[in-house]
């Protein structure tokens, strides 16, 4: 019998984030559960690299510049901001992906982000089969992605796509004109299972009294997720007269040295430094998500947050803003809380409603744990293989 054909998974780099721990997830799935042969192609590497090796084979598709002002470079970002394809500017690194997949038997290309728009148009120019590609965006993002040209790439190029939320959904079809029966939601997964309170060592960690109520918040330190809200929820909870005992941490990298350093001064400005603490990005943040009392989603935007899910994996209740996502999907009032969009006054006050709950944060956090049994990477890879084969019959 012969063999499917080759599925290559695209994704934007290596990184300890959402999508690409997402896209993670998936590959280990095909690995062990699809009938076909993968590859997997990383727009730049980082630390996940090593472990989507264990499961397939991974090519890295950008080579480090010897300096930002490399010539090949700057051409290349200049012709994508005027909308030209620059296969004629492939690297001979990138020319020899391509060779080596087009001598394969390729069934389909599955991009994992808008990031990847330009090696999705290299690749089916090259290969000429259907591409899928999950949508982990919502709007802001999107255009943010599409300063190069990259995100409308891609939308142009997909044969369907898969959005990780209804939100992402209805933002493809409202602002962006794609045909809904071209849009399969699938959620996102938690792979984590439930860890015993305490195992992350956090309230030692950050040389906090054993009994501190802890606040977290986890993602890149960035607008979209929200840090100077954060920030500012912290601060109305350390200037309240019941704020006794409430300390704040979030686990996350910077955006840059210089972002880091602007938010430590403004840290320091509201007097929090004993009260807020940044962990920066860390190898797994399950223990330390599960020594957290309450997880706040203080994004602007997400698509649907694999912290929220992780966090409530672990038995923490989530409170989040209304309208800036695909939360509303996932927290509903036997998980969490939900506050208007933005009110950081809200937020604080739903805090510490909540430290003073036992018995309603108890049955959150029950609430929370069951909900995310039901985001599992089993249903998310068959889901996706499903879209996959039936992209690859119609095509």
């Amino acid at each position: 019998m012969a063999q499917e054909p080759l599925i290559v998974f695209v994704g934007h780099d290596g990184g300890r984030t959402g999508a690409p721990l997402s896209l993670l997830r998936l590959v280990e799935w095909f690995a062990s559960h699809a009938p076909c042969p993968i590859e997997v192609i990383l727009r730049n590497g980082g630390p996940l690299e090593a472990d989507y090796r264990k499961h397939a084979p991974v090519h890295v598709w950008n080579e480090p510049y010897p300096n930002p002002l490399d010539a090949r470079r700057l051409l290349n970002r200049a012709l994508r901001r005027l909308g030209h394809v620059d296969e004629a500017l492939l690297s001979r690194r990138q020319r020899a992906i391509v060779r080596g997949l087009a001598q394969r038997r390729v069934g389909a290309v599955f991009g994992n982000t808008g990031l990847a728009g330009h090696i999705l148009g290299t690749l089916k120019s090259a290969l000429g089969v259907p591409v899928v590609t999950r949508i982990p965006e919502l709007e802001a993002y999107m255009r943010r992605n599409n300063l190069d040209g990259s995100a409308g790439r891609a939308l142009a190029l997909s044969d369907h796509f898969v959005a990780v939320s209804q939100a992402v959904r209805e933002n493809l079809v409202r602002r962006h004109g794609v045909a809904a029966e071209r849009i399969t939601v699938i959620h996102g997964a938690c792979a984590v299972p439930r860890l015993a309170r305490g195992v992350g060592g956090l309230r030692d960690k950050l040389g906090i009294p054993g009994d501190a109520f802890v606040v977290g918040g986890c993602g890149t330190m960035d607008w979209r997720k929200g840090i100077d809200l954060f920030i500012q929820v912290a601060n109305r909870v350390a200037k309240s007269r019941d704020c006794a005992g409430i300390y704040f941490c979030w686990i996350g990298s910077c955006v840059s040295e210089s972002s880091c350093l602007e938010l430590h001064y403004e840290i320091e400005l509201h007097g929090l430094r004993e009260r807020l603490f940044f962990l920066g990005e860390v190898p797994d943040a399950a223990p330390y998500l599960a020594d957290l009392d309450l997880f706040l989603l203080t994004s602007r935007e997400d698509p649907f947050s694999l912290a929220m899910i992780e966090a409530a994996r672990q038995g923490v209740p989530v409170v989040r803003f209304e309208g800036s996502g695909g939360a509303t999907e996932f927290v509903d009032n036997t998980v969490g809380v939900a506050v208007p969009m933005l009110d950081v006054g809200a937020m604080a006050r739903a805090v510490r409603d909540l430290k003073a709950s036992p018995g309603r944060r108890a049955a959150l956090a029950e609430g929370a744990y069951r909900m995310s049994l039901r985001y599992t990477p089993e249903r998310m890879g068959e889901a996706t293989y499903a879209v996959l084969k039936s992209v690859m019959k119609s095509g």
